[in-house]
């Protein structure tokens, strides 16, 4: 219920000083005064009809963090969001609750808790976007897009794995191939699903790897 009343708080837009009261009420785990700020009774239920779907996310993580614990390193973003709020960090503050958002909207769209490997692929694609747009803004001449890409990234590259040893790729992509019995760039799809299903795929960075498995087919 703690991480949902902040989910409420940070999804009121702009934050006033309303709704980093909540927050800070919240965060420290007072929990009737949060409710109180916000105006939010304490037996409230809503579905997911009723509730804006960021609320509903925060809500189904609650549930998923009652059962199976929730993902570490989503619960280190949301601690960040907060400590920037506290820190009028505004710029921070924006790029982790755009994050914050963009992994609610896949939880919604999955029909799946939010996790390790969800934020992570979330996380990996919005770095991919950025790194993109960045790449169009410096052929474009426009530097200071260009610039605030770059520190976005840096931002957000905090929340991702690091990355497998490339001999380990390699060796990783190799057994895959041998494993499905794949000969040609038609039986692509097989190796990167045979990937995926592997214990370290969340720290494989699948645009890498897919041009990998490409040189090694025919």
């Amino acid at each position: 219920m703690g991480s949902w009343l902040v989910g409420r708080a940070l999804a009121g837009g702009k934050a006033g000083a309303k709704n980093l009261g909540a927050v800070e009420c919240a965060a420290s785990g007072r929990l009737d005064d949060a409710r109180s700020v916000l105006g939010v009774s304490q037996t409230a239920v809503c579905s997911k009809e009723e509730m804006p779907a960021p609320r509903y996310a925060a809500r189904q993580c609650d549930r998923s963090r009652q059962t199976a614990g929730m993902a570490s390193t989503y619960e280190r973003l949301r601690a960040d969001i907060i400590a920037a709020m506290k820190a009028r960090d505004s710029k921070t503050a924006l790029i982790l609750r755009t994050c914050d958002a963009a992994i609610q909207r896949a939880s919604m769209d999955l029909g799946k808790p939010i996790g390790d490997p969800l934020v992570t692929t979330t996380v990996r694609k919005s770095v991919k976007n950025l790194a993109d747009a960045k790449i169009e803004f410096e052929k474009g001449g426009r530097t200071d897009l260009a610039e605030a890409n770059t520190a976005e990234i840096a931002v957000l590259e905090k929340y991702l794995p690091k990355g497998l040893d490339a001999a380990l790729v390699e060796s990783l992509v190799s057994e895959a191939i041998r494993s499905t019995g794949a000969t040609t760039k038609k039986e692509m799809g097989k190796v990167i699903a045979a990937l995926k299903l592997h214990p370290d795929a969340g720290s494989m960075d699948f645009g890498a790897v897919s041009k990998l498995v490409q040189s090694r087919l025919h």
